[in-house]
């Protein structure tokens, strides 16, 4: 609660205060409060959904938490870089539009991958469920023009 959060600054003002939020709304207004540790109630199990979702694809346990991890610090490095700014829509409005671009091409390289890997021979599984790509293999970006050249 916000009122809660000014109550117990207002009273002890040295105090390092943990608090949950509900939402990004929530979490930018208990951070302009000052709050340093805010935990976001939905944040953490999403990505672990994520995670699973990723697993159950075909993709690596190691590669499905690495994608989470690079998501997480990615978002939380967006939302802490709107904070000085939360009031200023545009400026919010612009950030979501870089985020959603970054998201895409992230989206586009692993369909790159993905793309490769096919062309290369892998099919899947027989059951088209567990397919047997190497999780450790990593295909990097610029390796992609070369890879597209000799599939």
């Amino acid at each position: 609660n916000l009122q809660l959060t000014e109550l117990a600054q207002e009273h002890f003002p040295h105090l390092k205060i943990v608090a949950r939020a509900r939402d990004v709304d929530h979490y930018y207004q208990l951070r302009q409060r000052g709050v340093e540790f805010v935990e976001r109630e939905l944040f953490e199990g999403s990505l672990r959904v994520g995670r699973n979702v990723l697993e159950h694809l075909g993709c690596g346990a190691y590669e499905a938490r690495e994608k989470a991890d690079i998501f997480r610090r990615y978002n939380v490095q967006m939302l802490e870089d709107t904070v000085p700014n939360y009031e200023d829509v545009e400026f919010r409005l612009a950030s979501l539009q870089r985020a959603k671009e970054m998201l895409s091409q992230a989206i586009e390289q692993d369909k790159a991958r993905l793309t490769i890997a096919q062309q290369s021979g892998w099919r899947g599984s027989i059951d088209g469920k567990s397919p047997d790509l190497d999780p450790m293999v990593t295909i990097h970006e610029e390796d992609v023009p070369k890879l597209q050249k000799e599939a």
